[in-house]
């Protein structure tokens, strides 16, 4: 294989780790060594597809058979936080799923370790790597005029129950699935927020409020709305408004854009990974491979990631909680 053959191996045996499994496997240079999950069965199932040769249950022996450079961690949200302090006690490279556990202390936590035990992890914000979300953010890198972001997030806890989430998880959903979007205020604002004003504050997970509303204020002029809407329809939709052009995400996996001197409407060619893979997921895995060899990578630290969640926790204004 050579020794810049990167060994990779997944703890996780559901949906998630079987997309990561299928980016890895297609990058030049990476070796699929091994699947922990508590499930030897699913992870049994995955193994058998992508020819893994090492599973277990246990990542000590994960360690000793496998001999992983980079791991992937795609557990339960639950499980994110115990089984990632674990795999810290190991020296390899982490790349884990978000959110960071079920809550701000949960991610704090797994920074504060990491750092003091100076271990190279990474977090999976997968949608930082869409096609449509690069092609907007190099489409706007020339424009200097002010921006105004706006963000639709729609979530539905009554789906999320019966898709077998646990209450802890429920309770917490803005860290477990409003962080993606959110994460795009920090990947398309140019500076730090300075200011979140709260139109319609967050009433509460058992509320039968639909929306809330909350509008951000970035140190160089930028702006930006957030509106939730909970239980009821809506689709996620992401636009940036400048002077000169309007860039509109909806569904985010596509993109458009307009002329401030015209309504034509100019598509952003389909892109051919993004179709094959899970959005994102293979331009990642790439990153994640650089970032194994020590070389340049656009991924999120554990610091960034955790500067999104204290961010979603201050736009669901949870300090007042």
């Amino acid at each position: 294989m050579g020794v810049s053959t990167i060994r990779v191996a997944v703890i996780g045996a559901g949906a998630l780790a079987r997309e990561h499994l299928r980016a890895f496997k297609d990058i030049d240079g990476v070796e699929l060594v091994g699947i922990c999950s508590r499930t030897l069965s699913k992870a049994q199932i995955h193994a058998d597809e992508f020819k893994v040769p090492v599973v277990t249950t246990d990542l000590a022996e994960l360690d000793d058979k496998a001999r992983p450079d980079l791991v992937v961690v795609a557990v339960t949200i639950p499980s994110t936080l115990p089984v990632s302090l674990e795999c810290f006690e190991y020296d390899w490279t982490t790349l884990i799923e978000k959110p960071l556990g079920v809550n701000l202390a949960a991610a704090e936590q797994l920074a504060r370790v990491a750092r003091e035990k100076k271990r190279k992890a990474y977090v999976a914000f997968n949608r930082r790597y869409y096609a449509s979300m690069n092609w907007v953010k190099k489409g706007l890198d020339s424009i200097e005029s002010k921006r105004f972001i706006k963000i639709q997030d729609q979530e539905d806890t009554n789906v999320a129950a019966q898709d077998g989430h646990a209450k802890e998880v429920l309770d917490n959903w803005m860290f477990a699935n409003s962080i993606h979007l959110i994460d795009l205020f920090r990947y398309f604002g140019r500076s730090p927020i300075s200011k979140i004003t709260p139109l319609k504050p967050w009433p509460g997970i058992d509320s039968d409020v639909l929306e809330f509303l909350a509008t951000i204020d970035y140190e160089n002029g930028d702006s930006a709305l957030y509106e939730g809407i909970w239980n009821a329809q809506g689709p996620w939709a992401v636009t940036v408004t400048t002077n000169d052009k309007r860039y509109e995400m909806k569904p985010v996996e596509s993109a458009f854009y307009q002329n401030q001197i015209d309504r034509t409407v100019f598509p952003m060619e389909p892109d051919s990974l993004d179709e094959k893979y899970k959005p994102g997921f293979y331009r990642q895995a790439i990153d994640a491979v650089k970032a194994t060899r020590g070389e340049n990578n656009d991924l999120a630290t554990l610091d960034d990631a955790l500067e999104t969640t204290r961010l979603t926790h201050r736009l669901f204004g949870l300090d007042a909680g």
